[in-house]
Protein backbone atom coordinates (compact mmCIF):
# COMPACT_ATOMS: atom_id res chain seq x y z
CA UNK A 1 0.00 0.00 0.00
CA UNK A 2 0.47 3.88 -0.09
CA UNK A 3 2.25 5.01 2.90
CA UNK A 4 2.77 8.79 4.17
CA UNK A 5 5.78 8.42 6.87
CA UNK A 6 7.57 5.44 8.31
CA UNK A 7 8.85 5.28 11.58
CA UNK A 8 12.13 2.72 12.02
CA UNK A 9 13.37 0.81 15.27
CA UNK A 10 16.53 -1.23 14.35
CA UNK A 11 18.33 -0.81 10.99
CA UNK A 12 21.37 -2.97 10.03
CA UNK A 13 22.69 -3.89 6.49
CA UNK A 14 25.53 -5.93 4.70
CA UNK A 15 26.06 -8.61 2.24
CA UNK A 16 26.76 -12.42 2.40
CA UNK A 17 28.41 -14.38 -0.73
CA UNK A 18 28.23 -11.03 -2.56
CA UNK A 19 24.32 -10.60 -1.74
CA UNK A 20 23.44 -7.45 0.03
CA UNK A 21 20.74 -7.13 2.17
CA UNK A 22 19.30 -5.11 3.89
CA UNK A 23 16.67 -5.51 7.78
CA UNK A 24 14.36 -2.83 8.78
CA UNK A 25 11.75 -3.10 11.69
CA UNK A 26 9.49 -0.71 10.39
CA UNK A 27 6.01 0.63 10.90
CA UNK A 28 4.39 2.43 8.03
CA UNK A 29 1.65 4.42 8.58
CA UNK A 30 -1.15 6.63 6.56
CA UNK A 31 -1.28 10.09 8.06
CA UNK A 32 -4.99 11.33 9.00
CA UNK A 33 -5.63 14.61 9.86
CA UNK A 34 -7.94 15.95 12.38
CA UNK A 35 -10.07 18.57 12.93
CA UNK A 36 -7.34 20.61 14.63
CA UNK A 37 -4.20 21.51 12.57
CA UNK A 38 -2.20 21.00 15.47
CA UNK A 39 -2.67 17.72 15.94
CA UNK A 40 -2.87 14.62 13.58
CA UNK A 41 -3.30 10.68 14.23
CA UNK A 42 -1.77 7.95 12.38
CA UNK A 43 -3.20 4.85 10.53
CA UNK A 44 -0.57 2.13 11.19
CA UNK A 45 -0.78 -0.29 7.49
CA UNK A 46 1.84 -2.47 8.14
CA UNK A 47 4.30 -3.37 11.25
CA UNK A 48 6.94 -5.66 11.20
CA UNK A 49 10.49 -6.74 9.57
CA UNK A 50 10.75 -5.82 6.11
CA UNK A 51 13.95 -8.02 4.79
CA UNK A 52 15.47 -6.64 1.29
CA UNK A 53 18.03 -8.61 -0.69
CA UNK A 54 19.91 -8.36 -3.75
CA UNK A 55 18.40 -10.86 -6.66
CA UNK A 56 20.94 -12.44 -8.90
CA UNK A 57 17.74 -12.79 -11.22
CA UNK A 58 16.47 -9.52 -12.11
CA UNK A 59 13.21 -9.34 -13.13
CA UNK A 60 11.45 -7.09 -15.99
CA UNK A 61 7.92 -7.51 -14.18
CA UNK A 62 6.82 -6.34 -10.48
CA UNK A 63 4.94 -9.58 -8.47
CA UNK A 64 2.98 -9.66 -5.24
CA UNK A 65 2.96 -12.50 -3.07
CA UNK A 66 0.50 -11.87 -0.10
CA UNK A 67 -1.48 -13.69 2.85
CA UNK A 68 -5.00 -14.05 1.87
CA UNK A 69 -7.35 -11.23 3.54
CA UNK A 70 -4.34 -9.11 4.45
CA UNK A 71 -5.69 -5.68 3.63
CA UNK A 72 -2.29 -4.31 3.55
CA UNK A 73 -2.06 -4.15 0.03
CA UNK A 74 -3.44 -2.06 -3.07
CA UNK A 75 -5.07 0.67 -0.07
CA UNK A 76 -8.32 -1.34 -1.10
CA UNK A 77 -9.88 -1.08 2.58
CA UNK A 78 -9.45 2.69 3.39
CA UNK A 79 -11.24 3.31 0.23
CA UNK A 80 -13.73 0.37 0.23
CA UNK A 81 -14.78 0.95 4.03
CA UNK A 82 -15.46 4.45 3.90
CA UNK A 83 -17.67 4.07 0.74
CA UNK A 84 -19.54 1.00 2.72
CA UNK A 85 -19.69 3.44 5.61
CA UNK A 86 -21.53 6.13 3.65
CA UNK A 87 -23.79 3.90 1.98
CA UNK A 88 -24.95 2.65 5.33
CA UNK A 89 -25.53 5.98 6.48
CA UNK A 90 -27.27 7.24 3.87
CA UNK A 91 -29.30 4.39 3.85
CA UNK A 92 -29.88 4.60 7.70
CA UNK A 93 -31.30 8.06 7.35
CA UNK A 94 -33.31 7.09 4.62
CA UNK A 95 -34.68 4.01 6.48
CA UNK A 96 -34.99 5.75 9.76
CA UNK A 97 -37.67 8.66 8.18
CA UNK A 98 -39.37 5.76 6.52
CA UNK A 99 -39.99 4.38 9.93
CA UNK A 100 -41.02 7.70 11.65
CA UNK A 101 -43.05 8.67 8.93
CA UNK A 102 -45.07 4.94 9.20
CA UNK A 103 -44.88 5.67 12.61
CA UNK A 104 -46.89 8.79 12.77
CA UNK A 105 -49.76 7.37 9.79
CA UNK A 106 -50.33 3.95 10.58
CA UNK A 107 -49.13 1.22 12.80
CA UNK A 108 -45.83 -0.03 12.64
CA UNK A 109 -45.01 -2.49 9.21
CA UNK A 110 -42.85 -5.64 10.69
CA UNK A 111 -42.71 -6.92 6.94
CA UNK A 112 -42.01 -3.51 5.39
CA UNK A 113 -39.19 -3.32 8.04
CA UNK A 114 -37.70 -7.00 7.31
CA UNK A 115 -38.20 -6.04 3.27
CA UNK A 116 -36.12 -2.30 3.69
CA UNK A 117 -33.34 -3.99 5.91
CA UNK A 118 -33.03 -6.82 3.27
CA UNK A 119 -32.98 -4.50 0.30
CA UNK A 120 -30.50 -1.89 2.12
CA UNK A 121 -27.99 -5.47 2.80
CA UNK A 122 -28.45 -6.29 -0.81
CA UNK A 123 -27.42 -3.19 -2.10
CA UNK A 124 -24.38 -2.73 0.11
CA UNK A 125 -23.53 -6.46 -0.93
CA UNK A 126 -24.21 -5.39 -4.49
CA UNK A 127 -22.33 -1.95 -4.57
CA UNK A 128 -19.53 -3.50 -2.93
CA UNK A 129 -18.81 -6.37 -5.01
CA UNK A 130 -19.07 -3.68 -8.21
CA UNK A 131 -16.54 -1.71 -6.59
CA UNK A 132 -13.98 -4.02 -6.21
CA UNK A 133 -14.59 -5.90 -9.78
CA UNK A 134 -13.88 -2.35 -10.92
CA UNK A 135 -11.02 -1.71 -8.56
CA UNK A 136 -9.55 -4.70 -10.00
CA UNK A 137 -9.83 -4.31 -13.19
CA UNK A 138 -8.11 -0.75 -13.42
CA UNK A 139 -5.71 -1.85 -11.09
CA UNK A 140 -1.95 -2.63 -13.32
CA UNK A 141 -1.60 -6.06 -11.20
CA UNK A 142 -3.87 -9.43 -12.38
CA UNK A 143 -4.03 -11.68 -10.21
CA UNK A 144 -2.64 -15.32 -10.80
CA UNK A 145 -3.98 -18.14 -10.17
CA UNK A 146 -1.00 -20.71 -9.16
CA UNK A 147 -1.54 -24.70 -9.83
CA UNK A 148 -0.54 -25.50 -6.09
CA UNK A 149 -3.88 -25.87 -4.65
CA UNK A 150 -2.25 -25.48 -1.07
CA UNK A 151 -0.87 -22.08 -1.96
CA UNK A 152 -3.30 -20.83 -3.57
CA UNK A 153 -5.84 -21.09 -0.61
CA UNK A 154 -3.19 -19.62 1.81
CA UNK A 155 -1.87 -16.66 -0.71
CA UNK A 156 -2.89 -14.14 -2.90
CA UNK A 157 -0.28 -13.48 -6.13
CA UNK A 158 -0.81 -10.39 -8.06
CA UNK A 159 1.77 -9.68 -11.16
CA UNK A 160 1.93 -7.24 -14.61
CA UNK A 161 2.90 -9.95 -16.21
CA UNK A 162 1.70 -13.76 -15.93
CA UNK A 163 4.85 -15.50 -17.43
CA UNK A 164 7.47 -13.97 -15.22
CA UNK A 165 5.45 -14.47 -12.18
CA UNK A 166 4.65 -18.41 -12.75
CA UNK A 167 8.70 -19.15 -13.60
CA UNK A 168 9.41 -16.97 -10.47
CA UNK A 169 7.04 -18.57 -7.90
CA UNK A 170 8.16 -22.37 -8.77
CA UNK A 171 7.36 -25.29 -6.44
CA UNK A 172 10.28 -25.00 -4.55
CA UNK A 173 9.84 -21.31 -3.75
CA UNK A 174 6.33 -21.95 -2.76
CA UNK A 175 7.09 -24.26 -0.28
CA UNK A 176 10.20 -22.39 1.70
CA UNK A 177 7.37 -19.45 1.94
CA UNK A 178 4.69 -21.55 3.14
CA UNK A 179 7.49 -22.63 5.68
CA UNK A 180 8.96 -18.92 5.98
CA UNK A 181 5.41 -18.26 7.69
CA UNK A 182 5.72 -21.11 10.06
CA UNK A 183 9.05 -19.92 11.22
CA UNK A 184 8.28 -16.60 12.23
CA UNK A 185 4.39 -17.75 13.23
CA UNK A 186 3.16 -14.85 11.48
CA UNK A 187 -0.40 -14.81 9.99
CA UNK A 188 0.49 -11.97 7.70
CA UNK A 189 3.29 -12.12 5.36
CA UNK A 190 3.65 -10.62 1.86
CA UNK A 191 6.59 -11.02 -1.16
CA UNK A 192 7.58 -8.41 -3.72
CA UNK A 193 9.80 -9.18 -6.41
CA UNK A 194 10.99 -5.66 -7.88
CA UNK A 195 14.02 -5.17 -9.98
CA UNK A 196 17.12 -6.39 -8.80
CA UNK A 197 15.48 -7.17 -5.17
CA UNK A 198 13.04 -9.22 -3.57
CA UNK A 199 11.79 -7.83 -0.34
CA UNK A 200 9.84 -9.77 2.42
CA UNK A 201 7.36 -7.82 4.62
CA UNK A 202 6.27 -10.26 8.12
CA UNK A 203 3.88 -8.86 10.01
CA UNK A 204 4.85 -9.18 14.10
CA UNK A 205 4.19 -7.53 17.52
CA UNK A 206 7.48 -8.65 18.43
CA UNK A 207 10.30 -6.38 19.26
CA UNK A 208 12.93 -8.38 18.00
CA UNK A 209 17.10 -7.51 17.65
CA UNK A 210 16.60 -6.68 21.40
CA UNK A 211 19.83 -8.24 23.69
CA UNK A 212 17.87 -7.11 26.83
CA UNK A 213 15.47 -5.08 29.19
CA UNK A 214 15.26 -4.31 32.59
CA UNK A 215 13.83 -7.59 33.55
CA UNK A 216 16.72 -9.96 32.43
CA UNK A 217 19.93 -10.89 34.19
CA UNK A 218 22.82 -10.00 33.02
CA UNK A 219 24.24 -13.03 33.65
CA UNK A 220 21.74 -14.63 31.27
CA UNK A 221 22.92 -15.68 28.11
CA UNK A 222 19.02 -16.08 26.69
CA UNK A 223 18.73 -12.88 25.42
CA UNK A 224 21.48 -12.97 23.76
CA UNK A 225 21.42 -16.30 21.98
CA UNK A 226 17.80 -14.44 20.99
CA UNK A 227 19.57 -12.05 19.16
CA UNK A 228 22.13 -13.94 17.55
CA UNK A 229 19.35 -16.57 16.03
CA UNK A 230 17.60 -13.56 14.70
CA UNK A 231 20.32 -12.43 12.57
CA UNK A 232 21.82 -15.70 11.84
CA UNK A 233 17.94 -16.67 10.32
CA UNK A 234 17.85 -13.35 8.57
CA UNK A 235 21.05 -13.92 7.03
CA UNK A 236 20.74 -17.70 6.22
CA UNK A 237 17.34 -16.68 4.00
CA UNK A 238 20.05 -15.91 1.55
CA UNK A 239 20.76 -19.63 1.21
CA UNK A 240 17.40 -20.95 2.07
CA UNK A 241 15.74 -18.98 -0.96
CA UNK A 242 18.71 -19.54 -3.03
CA UNK A 243 19.31 -15.65 -3.67
CA UNK A 244 22.96 -15.98 -4.33
CA UNK A 245 22.37 -18.08 -7.32
CA UNK A 246 21.34 -16.77 -10.83
CA UNK A 247 19.80 -19.66 -12.22
CA UNK A 248 16.71 -21.63 -10.63
CA UNK A 249 14.96 -20.92 -7.68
Amino acid sequence: SDFHSIWVDDVFEGAYKDTSFGVYESRLNIEEYVTSKYIKSALSIFKGLILCYQFNKPTLSNTIVATKRDFGIKNIPSIWWIIIAVTILLYSILFSYLCYYYWLTTEFDFDLFIMSAGFILASIFVFSYLFKKFYNATYKFKKIKLEDVEFDKRFNVYSDNQIEARYLLTPSFMERFINLQTAFGTKKIKCSFVGDRIVFAISTKKDLFEIGHLFTSMKSTKQIDKLYDEIVSIIEMIDYFKLNERTGL
